[in-house]
């Protein structure tokens, strides 16, 4: 196999790592890069950047892409900051092309939900997302959605795994210029409209019943983290057209890197991918405290048996109020009957970090989800 990607492989970083490994007859090396195929499952592709047939290149992405054309008429495709992205969506846009299918591509890093918004909002057949959502650096994926937005049952999957199969990584792929397929129509640009479209929608989505003069007059304190990610554009602009505007973003994984520079394991359930926000809202919160904030109550809350669901809503409602914030008046209710309008719930300020180890409350009250409850706490 070793051979034959050489004589085949065009790209010259791919020819030189595999001539690399060649000349210096690293077994181990030659054996892990080549060993097996990529498994394409619901959740796509997912590896480490590289050569060989167990590594994402060009030349796999290729593959799977030529197997899942044959689903396809119209395809949204994605990418995070993950390094090859940009590359990895113009070989799959370009190899749709060549076999007459449509590919609508988001010009800038969008993250996943924007690419399932894109799939339905623009009736796709379907989606891909270039994206190993919390996997270290050296890993990129290739995650392929149904007409839905969501990911390939394991049917459909198991359909395109034998397509791809069948798919001489060489020979079987179809494709054609990026630019060429641009001029013809059968690339194009998904234009700013789409994503304005998902932002009313996830705004038209949220529960609240203040009015802009509320929410101006108990200004929600923020500090985000997009984790040098994609998120730091539509998470602020959604929450500017909330109304939430005093929104610090931790400076040193503010910008997009794939390389994740601060923080080399980019997962939000990690406590340490988390810990430079953790801290600065720390330094904002002595902040507040100094100006004159009278009270703040620390919640401990595990997300396993807490934000996730899993504890029943009652109980962690006892569990709060026998614990630290016996204080706290506490009651549960029902998350749908919030969405519609019949029960009033005042929400006061709120910051709590994604990896759901603290929980804190200022002032008036506080709105904890437990799978379909709201639990609120009052002062």
């Amino acid at each position: 196999l070793l051979d034959t990607w050489i004589a085949n492989v065009k790209d010259e970083e791919l020819l030189a790592e595999l001539n690399t490994m060649k000349e210096q007859g690293d077994e181990d090396a030659i054996t892990d890069a080549f060993f097996q195929d990529l498994a394409f499952g619901t959740a796509g592709l997912r590896g480490t950047i590289g050569a060989g047939t167990n590594r994402m290149n060009i030349y796999t992405v290729g593959r799977a892409t030529q197997g899942f054309a044959d689903y396809l008429n119209a395809v949204a495709i994605a990418r995070d900051s993950r390094n090859k992205g940009e590359l990895f969506v113009k070989t799959t846009a370009a190899i749709l092309a060549a076999n007459g299918v449509t590919a609508l591509v988001y010009p800038k890093i969008s993250p996943v939900p924007t690419l399932s918004w894109a799939v339905r909002d623009l009736k796709c057949s379907g989606g891909i997302c270039m994206t190993a959502s919390h996997n270290p650096a050296p890993y990129n994926g290739y995650k392929a959605y149904g007409p839905d937005g969501c990911p390939i049952t394991s049917g459909a999957a198991g359909g395109i795994s034998k397509a791809i199969a069948e798919t001489d990584t060489f020979t079987g792929v179809k494709s054609m210029d990026f630019d060429e397929a641009l001029e013809q129509g059968l690339v194009k640009w998904i234009d700013d409209s789409c994503l304005e479209r998902y932002y009313d929608a996830v705004l038209a989505r949220g529960v609240t019943n203040l009015s802009a003069e509320e929410i101006a007059g108990a200004p929600l304190k923020l500090v985000y983290t997009p984790l040098n990610g994609t998120g730091l554009i539509p998470v602020t602009t959604v929450l500017e057209r909330a109304g939430i505007t005093d929104v610090t973003v931790v400076p040193e994984q503010k910008e997009p890197n794939g390389d994740f520079p601060a923080c080399p394991y980019p997962n939000p359930e990690i406590r340490q991918a988390m810990q430079k926000g953790i801290d600065l809202f720390d330094e904002l919160r002595e902040d507040v405290e100094e100006r004159g904030i009278e009270r703040l109550v620390e919640l401990r809350i595990f997300a396993a048996d807490g934000l996730r669901g899993v504890q029943p809503a009652h109980q962690f409602v006892d569990a709060l109020v026998a614990g630290d914030a016996a204080d706290l008046a506490a009651e549960s209710v029902n998350l749908l009957d919030v969405m519609d309008g019949k029960v009033d719930i005042v929400a006061d300020v709120t910051v709590f970090d994604p990896v759901g180890v603290d929980q804190r409350a200022v002032d008036l009250a506080d709105m904890v989800v437990l799978g379909l409850h709201l639990v609120v706490l009052r002062l």
